[in-house]
Protein backbone atom coordinates (compact mmCIF):
# COMPACT_ATOMS: atom_id res chain seq x y z
CA UNK A 1 0.00 0.00 0.00
CA UNK A 2 2.50 2.60 0.84
CA UNK A 3 4.64 1.35 -2.36
CA UNK A 4 1.48 2.36 -4.21
CA UNK A 5 1.07 5.51 -2.95
CA UNK A 6 5.00 6.55 -3.24
CA UNK A 7 4.53 5.69 -7.17
CA UNK A 8 1.73 7.67 -7.10
CA UNK A 9 2.33 10.63 -5.35
CA UNK A 10 2.95 12.70 -8.49
CA UNK A 11 -0.32 11.95 -9.78
CA UNK A 12 -2.51 12.79 -6.51
CA UNK A 13 -0.56 16.09 -6.13
CA UNK A 14 -1.02 16.84 -9.74
CA UNK A 15 -4.82 16.12 -9.47
CA UNK A 16 -5.46 17.79 -6.35
CA UNK A 17 -3.63 21.12 -6.97
CA UNK A 18 -5.57 21.34 -10.66
CA UNK A 19 -8.78 20.60 -8.78
CA UNK A 20 -7.94 23.35 -6.06
CA UNK A 21 -6.87 25.49 -9.03
CA UNK A 22 -9.68 24.81 -11.06
CA UNK A 23 -12.37 26.09 -7.41
CA UNK A 24 -10.29 28.65 -6.08
CA UNK A 25 -8.74 30.01 -9.43
CA UNK A 26 -7.14 32.93 -7.82
CA UNK A 27 -7.19 32.73 -4.43
CA UNK A 28 -5.29 28.88 -4.45
CA UNK A 29 -2.59 30.68 -6.71
CA UNK A 30 -1.91 33.72 -4.61
CA UNK A 31 -1.86 31.11 -1.63
CA UNK A 32 0.93 29.39 -3.66
CA UNK A 33 2.81 32.29 -4.51
CA UNK A 34 2.71 33.95 -0.49
CA UNK A 35 3.60 29.79 0.05
CA UNK A 36 6.95 29.92 -1.28
CA UNK A 37 7.62 33.94 -1.92
CA UNK A 38 10.58 35.50 -1.22
CA UNK A 39 13.46 33.70 0.31
CA UNK A 40 11.27 30.91 0.62
CA UNK A 41 10.95 29.47 -2.96
CA UNK A 42 15.04 29.15 -3.42
CA UNK A 43 14.88 26.65 -0.55
CA UNK A 44 11.60 24.96 -2.30
CA UNK A 45 13.67 24.98 -4.90
CA UNK A 46 16.00 22.61 -2.92
CA UNK A 47 13.65 20.88 -1.70
CA UNK A 48 12.04 20.22 -5.21
CA UNK A 49 15.11 18.88 -6.97
CA UNK A 50 16.18 16.09 -4.66
CA UNK A 51 12.38 15.19 -4.18
CA UNK A 52 12.41 14.94 -7.87
CA UNK A 53 15.93 12.78 -7.92
CA UNK A 54 15.04 11.09 -5.15
CA UNK A 55 11.61 9.84 -6.74
CA UNK A 56 12.88 8.74 -10.00
CA UNK A 57 16.39 6.64 -8.27
CA UNK A 58 13.50 5.26 -6.40
CA UNK A 59 11.32 4.18 -9.38
CA UNK A 60 14.27 2.67 -11.38
CA UNK A 61 15.16 0.97 -8.50
CA UNK A 62 12.59 -0.72 -6.86
CA UNK A 63 11.23 -1.59 -10.79
CA UNK A 64 14.51 -2.43 -12.04
CA UNK A 65 14.54 -0.08 -15.03
CA UNK A 66 17.34 0.28 -16.85
CA UNK A 67 17.29 2.72 -20.34
CA UNK A 68 20.95 2.25 -20.49
CA UNK A 69 23.03 -0.98 -19.00
CA UNK A 70 26.10 1.20 -18.48
CA UNK A 71 27.87 -1.51 -16.97
CA UNK A 72 28.06 -3.29 -20.31
CA UNK A 73 31.30 -4.08 -22.39
CA UNK A 74 29.59 -3.29 -25.42
CA UNK A 75 28.47 0.43 -24.83
CA UNK A 76 28.74 2.83 -27.30
CA UNK A 77 30.08 5.87 -24.84
CA UNK A 78 28.88 7.97 -27.69
CA UNK A 79 25.56 7.28 -28.01
CA UNK A 80 24.79 7.72 -24.41
CA UNK A 81 26.68 11.59 -24.84
CA UNK A 82 24.03 12.05 -27.91
CA UNK A 83 21.49 11.74 -25.40
CA UNK A 84 23.04 13.77 -22.68
CA UNK A 85 23.76 16.68 -25.47
CA UNK A 86 20.78 16.62 -26.92
CA UNK A 87 19.15 17.57 -23.80
CA UNK A 88 22.26 20.34 -23.27
CA UNK A 89 21.02 21.69 -26.35
CA UNK A 90 17.18 22.00 -25.56
CA UNK A 91 18.43 24.01 -23.09
CA UNK A 92 19.56 26.30 -25.41
CA UNK A 93 16.08 27.54 -26.46
CA UNK A 94 15.60 28.47 -22.78
CA UNK A 95 18.57 30.53 -22.93
CA UNK A 96 17.34 32.68 -26.01
CA UNK A 97 13.96 32.94 -24.15
CA UNK A 98 16.62 34.47 -21.08
CA UNK A 99 17.99 36.95 -24.03
CA UNK A 100 14.60 38.07 -24.92
CA UNK A 101 13.49 38.74 -21.56
CA UNK A 102 16.88 40.81 -20.83
CA UNK A 103 16.02 42.61 -23.83
CA UNK A 104 12.65 43.56 -23.16
CA UNK A 105 12.08 47.20 -22.86
CA UNK A 106 8.75 48.95 -22.07
CA UNK A 107 8.97 51.44 -19.85
CA UNK A 108 5.04 52.54 -20.17
CA UNK A 109 3.52 49.35 -19.25
CA UNK A 110 6.47 47.10 -17.90
CA UNK A 111 6.31 48.12 -14.13
CA UNK A 112 3.07 48.28 -11.93
CA UNK A 113 3.43 49.62 -8.65
CA UNK A 114 7.47 49.79 -8.23
CA UNK A 115 7.47 46.23 -9.86
CA UNK A 116 8.90 45.27 -12.88
CA UNK A 117 6.65 42.72 -14.46
CA UNK A 118 9.20 40.57 -15.88
CA UNK A 119 11.17 40.39 -12.87
CA UNK A 120 8.16 39.95 -10.92
CA UNK A 121 7.34 36.61 -13.04
CA UNK A 122 10.84 35.34 -12.72
CA UNK A 123 11.22 35.58 -8.77
CA UNK A 124 7.58 33.94 -8.55
CA UNK A 125 8.62 31.02 -10.26
CA UNK A 126 10.19 28.01 -8.81
CA UNK A 127 12.02 26.11 -12.35
CA UNK A 128 13.48 29.42 -13.38
CA UNK A 129 15.11 29.68 -9.21
CA UNK A 130 16.30 26.23 -9.90
CA UNK A 131 18.14 27.19 -12.96
CA UNK A 132 20.50 29.24 -10.79
CA UNK A 133 21.02 26.43 -8.11
CA UNK A 134 24.24 24.70 -7.79
CA UNK A 135 21.71 21.31 -8.16
CA UNK A 136 20.99 22.43 -11.78
CA UNK A 137 25.11 23.08 -12.84
CA UNK A 138 26.55 19.86 -10.58
CA UNK A 139 23.13 17.70 -12.86
CA UNK A 140 24.70 18.84 -15.91
CA UNK A 141 28.18 18.33 -15.28
CA UNK A 142 27.14 14.47 -13.80
CA UNK A 143 25.38 14.07 -16.59
CA UNK A 144 28.18 13.47 -18.60
CA UNK A 145 30.50 12.22 -15.64
CA UNK A 146 28.52 9.26 -14.63
CA UNK A 147 28.92 7.36 -17.92
CA UNK A 148 32.66 7.57 -17.73
CA UNK A 149 32.45 6.95 -14.12
CA UNK A 150 30.67 3.76 -15.06
CA UNK A 151 32.65 3.23 -18.49
CA UNK A 152 36.37 3.26 -17.02
CA UNK A 153 35.16 1.87 -13.39
CA UNK A 154 34.56 -1.99 -13.74
CA UNK A 155 33.81 -2.46 -9.96
CA UNK A 156 31.15 0.95 -10.50
CA UNK A 157 27.69 -0.37 -9.07
CA UNK A 158 24.15 -0.49 -10.62
CA UNK A 159 23.50 2.34 -8.43
CA UNK A 160 25.40 4.95 -10.31
CA UNK A 161 23.33 4.39 -13.39
CA UNK A 162 20.15 4.85 -11.45
CA UNK A 163 21.35 8.05 -9.91
CA UNK A 164 22.05 8.79 -13.69
CA UNK A 165 18.33 8.14 -14.80
CA UNK A 166 17.24 10.36 -11.90
CA UNK A 167 19.34 13.08 -13.15
CA UNK A 168 18.36 12.78 -16.48
CA UNK A 169 15.01 12.43 -15.81
CA UNK A 170 14.79 15.66 -13.57
CA UNK A 171 16.77 17.57 -16.32
CA UNK A 172 13.83 16.32 -18.66
CA UNK A 173 11.63 17.59 -16.63
CA UNK A 174 12.78 20.94 -15.85
CA UNK A 175 12.91 21.64 -19.32
CA UNK A 176 9.69 20.84 -19.99
CA UNK A 177 8.05 23.45 -16.92
CA UNK A 178 11.00 25.96 -18.30
CA UNK A 179 9.28 25.93 -21.68
CA UNK A 180 5.72 25.75 -20.02
CA UNK A 181 7.03 29.28 -18.24
CA UNK A 182 8.62 30.64 -21.73
CA UNK A 183 5.10 30.31 -23.17
CA UNK A 184 3.61 32.00 -20.21
CA UNK A 185 6.24 35.14 -20.22
CA UNK A 186 5.44 34.75 -23.96
CA UNK A 187 1.53 35.46 -23.38
CA UNK A 188 1.91 37.50 -20.56
CA UNK A 189 3.82 40.12 -22.93
CA UNK A 190 1.47 40.57 -25.17
CA UNK A 191 -0.97 41.42 -22.55
CA UNK A 192 1.30 43.83 -21.28
CA UNK A 193 1.32 45.56 -25.04
CA UNK A 194 -2.12 45.66 -25.21
CA UNK A 195 -2.44 46.42 -21.59
CA UNK A 196 -4.58 44.05 -20.73
CA UNK A 197 -2.39 42.42 -17.66
CA UNK A 198 -5.00 42.68 -15.29
CA UNK A 199 -4.24 39.17 -13.58
CA UNK A 200 -0.71 39.99 -12.97
CA UNK A 201 -1.57 43.46 -11.59
CA UNK A 202 -3.68 41.50 -8.90
CA UNK A 203 -0.67 38.86 -8.19
CA UNK A 204 1.54 42.25 -7.67
CA UNK A 205 -1.00 43.62 -5.49
CA UNK A 206 -0.93 40.71 -3.76
CA UNK A 207 2.54 40.49 -3.46
CA UNK A 208 2.55 44.21 -1.76
CA UNK A 209 -0.41 43.01 0.96
CA UNK A 210 1.16 40.28 2.15
CA UNK A 211 5.01 41.91 2.26
CA UNK A 212 3.52 44.24 4.05
CA UNK A 213 1.14 42.46 6.14
CA UNK A 214 4.20 40.52 7.47
CA UNK A 215 5.99 44.04 8.04
CA UNK A 216 2.85 45.28 10.20
CA UNK A 217 3.05 42.11 12.00
CA UNK A 218 6.76 42.55 12.62
CA UNK A 219 5.50 45.90 14.29
CA UNK A 220 3.11 45.14 16.69
CA UNK A 221 5.29 41.87 18.03
CA UNK A 222 7.73 45.07 18.82
CA UNK A 223 4.98 46.60 20.12
CA UNK A 224 5.71 50.03 17.65
CA UNK A 225 9.33 50.73 18.79
CA UNK A 226 11.19 53.17 17.18
CA UNK A 227 13.59 51.45 15.77
CA UNK A 228 10.53 48.85 14.09
CA UNK A 229 8.93 52.01 13.04
CA UNK A 230 12.02 53.73 11.42
CA UNK A 231 12.56 50.40 9.34
CA UNK A 232 9.45 50.42 8.50
CA UNK A 233 8.83 53.68 7.00
CA UNK A 234 12.44 53.38 5.22
CA UNK A 235 10.81 50.25 3.29
CA UNK A 236 7.91 52.44 2.25
CA UNK A 237 10.18 55.34 1.28
CA UNK A 238 12.12 52.88 -0.44
CA UNK A 239 9.37 51.27 -2.58
CA UNK A 240 7.65 54.80 -2.97
CA UNK A 241 11.13 55.78 -4.50
CA UNK A 242 10.11 53.32 -7.56
CA UNK A 243 7.19 54.38 -8.42
CA UNK A 244 7.38 57.20 -10.91
CA UNK A 245 4.09 58.67 -10.98
CA UNK A 246 1.52 60.06 -8.04
CA UNK A 247 -1.54 58.00 -9.15
CA UNK A 248 0.58 54.90 -8.78
CA UNK A 249 2.16 55.99 -5.51
CA UNK A 250 -1.24 56.76 -3.96
CA UNK A 251 -2.34 53.37 -4.94
CA UNK A 252 0.39 52.26 -3.44
CA UNK A 253 -0.20 53.56 -0.11
CA UNK A 254 -3.80 52.50 -0.38
CA UNK A 255 -2.52 49.07 -0.74
CA UNK A 256 -0.48 48.79 2.33
CA UNK A 257 -2.58 51.15 4.73
CA UNK A 258 -6.11 50.64 4.10
CA UNK A 259 -5.81 46.55 4.42
CA UNK A 260 -4.97 46.65 8.00
CA UNK A 261 -7.61 45.59 10.33
CA UNK A 262 -9.03 47.83 12.89
CA UNK A 263 -10.74 44.98 14.55
CA UNK A 264 -7.76 43.25 14.88
CA UNK A 265 -5.44 46.71 15.88
CA UNK A 266 -7.99 47.34 18.62
CA UNK A 267 -7.65 43.70 19.85
CA UNK A 268 -4.08 43.97 20.54
CA UNK A 269 -3.86 47.29 21.83
CA UNK A 270 -5.96 46.58 24.78
CA UNK A 271 -2.43 44.10 25.59
CA UNK A 272 -0.37 47.40 25.12
CA UNK A 273 0.78 49.14 28.30
CA UNK A 274 1.06 53.07 28.18
CA UNK A 275 4.47 53.63 26.49
CA UNK A 276 3.15 51.02 23.64
CA UNK A 277 0.13 53.26 22.36
CA UNK A 278 2.45 56.26 23.09
CA UNK A 279 4.37 54.34 20.36
CA UNK A 280 1.65 53.22 18.27
CA UNK A 281 0.25 56.96 18.26
CA UNK A 282 3.84 58.16 16.99
CA UNK A 283 3.35 55.52 13.72
CA UNK A 284 -0.29 56.93 13.16
CA UNK A 285 0.75 60.15 13.06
Amino acid sequence: MFEKLILYSPIIIFVLSYILRFFGRLRFTIFIDELISGDKIKYFSHILFFSIVSYIYWLCYQYKISLFNLESDDLDIASVFSVVLAIWSCYGVYVGFLQFMVGYDNKEKGTYLGYQKMDFLTDSNVWYHLTNSWEFIGSLLLSIIIPLIVKFNASAGIHYQYIWQAIIGFLLILFIFLLKFSLKVAKTTIFINKNTDGRLKEFIESDIENRYHRYFNRLLKQKFSHGARKSYFKQVRVDLSKIDNAKDKSTFLEFIYCNISSEEIIGILKEFEVGDIFNYKCFIK
